[in-house]
């Protein structure tokens, strides 16, 4: 049974089925937000604490684990932290800025039921272009209103402020000087999650099942793809493990809630691990770029249009239908327009051959 740091290094450092795994992880978070979008917060709120819970607590999860696993390879290749935060910056700024403009520009004022006028001078419009620096709003004046889930332009960016504080502790453990120290950060690890779980029993703190996706859990999340990237000379893709994985997350999810920082985190982690080291046949017409943060970005304000269209057709199947392909448009768009040409330019700050495929893939 191979490592995870010989199989990495029996594909040249690629996982062969990461790319085909983020798209996946892409396209189900859409599907998923075709039932939400078209029936309803209320609706939602009745599925997430239903059969389907563990399915859709997979799937944000498994992207931060995967962030974190790939971009712990690109931190063992940067030994300089401006470099490390300008590529950072270079693969989640400039789309993040063209779909928060279009949004607000182009959508908005199409969406909205203001006159312009009004639209373009409300403090809420101003506020929406906070999301370029991170700080999050979900709200354009008069958008959607009479949607199932109302006002909501893009709720998708809600997992960004977690992005950013993984990025901002690894700049941290850097600074420290230990950000490749895998025994004092696994202690630390440990030491933070089992913190949380123990304030929990004892009442300090209340952490139940609509908690699962919090803001902690991705960031152990992310941790916990670090971890397995640092130590993975000494893991293992041993079936067995796989399924005890599969065990424990889903304890964890239905039941465990004290316990899904530390046993959650490293189970979808190694779960997202193994399935990424595993080689998943590609699909060819979406195999020519990294397509999974154009479609992050702009799938929710496109079904969003579609549900507020159509509303005499709010049925799951006829949003998704409508509402996939243009999505895979607007992501090939932005990456061959967009973000691939910008990620070129780390080829300015590092040789060539020390810019490795899983860095452009960092979600």
């Amino acid at each position: 049974m191979p490592t995870i740091s010989s199989a990495l290094e029996g594909n040249k450092g690629i996982g062969p089925g990461f790319d085909f795994l983020r798209l996946m992880l892409a396209l189900l978070i859409l599907f998923w937000h075709c039932f939400a979008l078209s029936y309803g917060v209320d609706w939602s709120i009745r599925v997430l604490h239903g059969p389907f819970r563990l399915f859709i607590f997979t799937l944000v999860p498994s992207f931060f684990a995967l962030s974190g696993f790939l971009v712990a390879g690109s931190l063992m290749r940067i030994d300089k932290l401006h470099v490390f935060l300008l590529f950072r910056v270079l693969r989640i700024l400039p789309a993040l800025v063209v779909e928060t403009l279009l949004s607000a520009f182009v959508l908005g004022a199409w969406a909205t039921i203001y006159p312009l006028r009004d639209y373009f001078k409300s403090p809420q419009f101003m506020a929406y272009m906070l999301n370029i620096l991170g700080f999050v709003q979900f709200q354009l004046p008069g958008v959607f209103e009479h949607n199932p889930w109302p006002n909501y332009v893009n709720f998708s960016l809600w997992t960004l402020p977690a992005e950013l504080s993984c990025y901002i502790l690894l700049s941290v453990l850097m600074l420290a000087g230990i950000a490749k120290e895998r025994v004092l950060l696994l202690a630390i690890f440990l030491l933070l999650t089992l913190g949380c779980a123990g304030a929990d029993i004892f009442g300090f703190i209340t952490y139940t099942s609509s908690d699962v996706l919090s803001r902690p859990v991705l960031v152990s999340c992310f941790a916990a793809g670090n971890l397995f990237y640092l130590w993975g000379d000494r893991i293992r893709l041993n079936p067995f493990l796989m399924v005890l994985s599969i065990a424990c997350y889903s304890l964890t999810t239905y039941y465990l809630y004290p316990f899904m920082s530390l046993l959650g985190s490293l189970s979808i982690a190694y779960i997202t691990i193994y399935v990424g080291l595993h080689r998943i046949p590609k699909i060819s017409f979406l195999g020519r770029g990294d397509y999974s943060y154009g479609i992050y970005l702009y799938s929710y304000p496109i079904q969003q249009t579609v549900v507020w269209l159509f509303p005499n057709l709010r049925e799951f199947y006829f949003v998704f239908f409508i509402a996939a392909p243009f999505t895979i448009l607007f992501a090939m768009f932005s990456w061959h327009c967009i973000e691939k040409p910008v990620l070129s330019l780390r080829k300015i700050f590092m040789p060539k051959s020390r810019v490795y495929s899983t860095e452009k893939h960092s979600p």
